[in-house]
């Protein structure tokens, strides 16, 4: 099925690549402390039918960066003290799949009564899993901090309440947040979080543990939910790999 599709749509995101197509793996994440804020995403092609399925139907183009400040005013005046729902994908997303995955989950909301402005945080995952998850990884933990400092308090700066500010992490980006408030907070920073289908670090999570990051990651927020479901294909493929990773190690643990 093919359709017409606007050359350019309305956008919100945050983005820590370095390059503004579908990024280089192992080497989009962004060095220079600088985030890249987006109003809209521009088709590719311009112009003629496509698939409204295409994955890289819309792409991130320096032609629409704008500066913070401008950034976060736009996104205080849509959501007009309304909640702000800030979506973390997952692992093995190029660019234009985070467009396309934040586009479902925008649209998704319009189509409800509720009033929820959403804004994306686009970090530097590649392609290639299972080849390339440990360098997803790395990209999650170097990423968390810029959630904080690039994005929630960009937002603040624009006026948007704490509790009007809210995250939605899929799979790996669950491990992004983790990473983003993993200092124990005196004061809640954030109102509502879902982590779906959480690859986060479980051990990390266990109550058990004084120090542990669910301490400090519910210091941070005022309300946490964790939605699992045994059909989600991300979760599928990280178990994949941590099964792959094990038949690796066994090995060797008998020989050591």
């Amino acid at each position: 099925m093919t359709t017409i599709l606007p050359p350019s749509l309305p956008a919100f995101i945050v983005s820590l690549r370095n390059d503004s197509g579908h990024g280089i793996p192992g080497k989009e994440f962004n060095t220079d402390d600088t985030a890249n804020y987006v109003l809209k995403t521009s088709r590719n092609p311009p112009s003629g039918p496509v698939s409204a399925s295409d994955p890289y139907t819309y792409l991130l183009t320096t032609d629409n960066v704008v500066g913070a400040d401008a950034w976060g005013k736009k996104v205080a005046e849509t959501a007009a003290g309304g909640p702000v729902l800030i979506f973390i994908h997952g692992f093995s997303n190029l660019a234009p799949e985070v467009i396309t995955r934040y586009n479902a989950v925008d649209s998704g909301l319009k189509n409800t009564q509720a009033k929820i402005t959403v804004v994306c945080f686009d970090w530097p995952s590649t392609k290639d899993v299972p080849k390339n998850y440990e360098i997803d990884q790395d990209a999650a933990i170097k990423s968390g901090p810029f959630l904080k400092s690039k994005c929630i308090q960009v937002l603040k700066n624009a006026g948007i309440l704490t509790k009007n500010i809210h995250i939605l992490t899929h799979s790996m980006g669950g491990y992004v947040a983790q990473n983003a408030f993993d200092t124990v907070a005196t004061e809640a920073q954030v109102g509502q979080v879902l982590m779906a289908e959480a690859d986060v670090l479980e051990a990390a999570f266990n109550a058990g543990n004084t120090n542990n990051a669910l301490r400090c990651f519910t210091s941070w927020i005022s309300h946490l939910t964790v939605y699992w479901s045994g059909v989600d294909l991300a979760l599928e493929g990280a178990m994949a790999f941590a099964f792959s990773m094990l038949k690796i190690m066994i090995p060797l643990l008998i020989l050591l």
